[in-house]
């Protein structure tokens, strides 16, 4: 966009370096800009830095012979050109080095921006009276929004996603972003879904990931909206479409991975989907399914093609290529060809299809082993304080601070129980083996038949506690 002709203009090989008149900056989509004026107020130099705070491109103008323009009249005409209108005119007698410099410091103001609003809200918290609860609570609806906006349009840096995160750790475990004390349960785990045994908390790299996504996402399905028009003659050379986003030569993993689901088509008249290289019937392509090799020649079939106006397949023309499971998927399918209705982009990591924040963050954590039990789930529909339901997620995962885990992380060298210092204080001793908390039980009068059976292993037991179901105890 930057490379456009300009009325007036002509480009240069290079400009004198001498003092600058003055210059502006300005931002859009994510990258810095900075025109730079010459005192003879005919060379003029345009800088372009991205969000890495890295110079990445330079081009050179000067003005037409004919043209006699005054410095504002310049300005106006290249903000017409390639930036916002409320862009700030900064010092006019700036030194290049001096100008240069003041431009990274806006960079790094830019990332200060998002961490002064974080450190604001933890300021002006009670966080010596939250809760463990508590503080999750604020982290989900607070703390992890705050830099959503940022992230929606550009890539930030890993190292400052990597300091929100560890802001948003030292308070959940600490109360402050200052404070130091033990982390209990490893940060991996805390950003799991509830249901894979996390707290449900959004690393700020999946997040920016996602919303990334979500803007492919959005210029497929806006493409007549100005933002996607402007972003699509800039990158996409053209491209419509799922393919104004595929992956380039050296894609990262989740990048295909993000292509491969926004690949997912739902059919309408079958004529703007590949029936063997797009997705749309099952959680591959046809191509990578069949039987045998799928001729070049016939991978460039649409599904509309192979529909039979009588509403039914030509199952000739491809039934030998697929297998039969395969066979029975597509039978379950028909298009709809002469009614206007085309076919869409489909969301596959949701059953409506409809693209979330939620499923592409799951999708990018594919690739970590799950942690999928039925306990994690059932601890948070139990009927009870949220605090309790902490207390057993601590539980669960062996972090309750007991002397046994004093010792092993460093802070004590005595691990055995207070009141039985030949028995080791661990979680199970602790609610279940300890004299003292079968007498708990027995004081509450409220035991059935498993709760003193000290056969069974603690999470078991728990289980059984809490309502399971027997028959899945094991």
């Amino acid at each position: 966009m930057v490379d456009q002709p300009v009325p007036g203009m002509v480009k240069k090989e290079q400009i004198d370096y001498s003092p600058i008149a003055s210059w502006r900056t300005s931002t859009l989509f994510g990258s810095f800009f900075a025109i730079i004026l010459m005192t003879n107020s005919i060379d003029i130099k345009i800088l372009v830095w991205n969000t890495q705070g890295a110079k990445s491109r330079e081009f050179l103008y000067t003005l037409k012979e004919h043209v006699r323009m005054q410095r504002p009249q310049i300005i106006a005409l290249l903000e017409t050109h390639w930036f916002s209108r409320n862009s700030a005119v900064l010092d006019a007698t700036t030194p290049l080095n001096v100008a240069l410099d003041e431009l990274a410091k806006q960079l790094s103001n830019w990332n200060k921006e998002i961490f002064d609003r974080v450190d604001k809200h933890l300021i002006g918290w009670r966080t010596k009276c939250l809760s463990l609860v508590g503080g999750t609570t604020l982290i989900k609806a607070t703390l992890t929004t705050i830099p959503a906006y940022a992230m929606q349009t550009c890539r930030v840096l890993r190292a400052i996603c990597d300091e929100l995160d560890r802001k948003v750790r030292c308070f959940l475990w600490a109360g402050t972003n200052t404070e130091c004390k033990p982390h209990l349960v490893a940060w991996a785990t805390v950003t799991r879904p509830l249901e894979e045994g996390g707290l449900g908390i959004r690393a700020m790299r999946d997040l920016n990931s996602a919303s990334m996504a979500k803007l492919g996402w959005r210029m497929i399905h806006e493409p007549k909206s100005l933002w996607a028009k402007i972003l699509r003659h800039k990158y996409c050379r053209g491209r419509t479409g799922i393919h104004a986003i595929a992956p380039g030569q050296r894609p990262s993993n989740v990048w295909k991975a993000l292509v491969r689901d926004l690949r997912t088509h739902s059919i309408g008249d079958g004529k703007q989907t590949l029936f063997w290289t797009q997705r749309w019937v099952t959680g591959w392509l046809l191509v990578e399914v069949a039987v045998r090799p799928v001729p070049i020649e016939d991978q460039q079939i649409m599904v509309a093609d192979y529909w039979e106006p009588n509403s039914r397949w030509r199952w000739e023309d491809f039934a030998d290529l697929i297998l039969e499971e395969v066979h029975v998927q597509i039978a379950a399918y028909q298009a709809y060809p002469n009614t206007g209705i085309h076919d869409k982009p489909f969301w596959g990591k949701t059953s409506s299809g409809t693209f979330t924040i939620k499923s592409t963050i799951n999708l990018i954590r594919e690739d970590t082993p799950p942690m999928r039990h039925d306990i994690w789930s059932t601890i948070w529909r139990i009927k009870a304080p949220q605090r309790m339901k902490m207390f057993l997620w601590l539980v669960l995962h062996g972090a309750v601070v007991t002397n046994a885990n004093k010792v092993r992380r460093g802070f004590s060298s005595n691990a055995n129980c207070v009141t039985y210092q030949d028995i080791e204080e661990d979680i199970t001793h602790v609610l279940h083996s300890c004299k003292i908390a079968r007498e708990v039980w027995d004081y509450f009068e409220q035991a059935d038949q498993g709760m003193h059976d000290l056969r069974l292993e603690l999470v078991e037991w728990i289980k059984l506690n809490i309502g399971y179901k027997a028959s899945d105890l094991h």
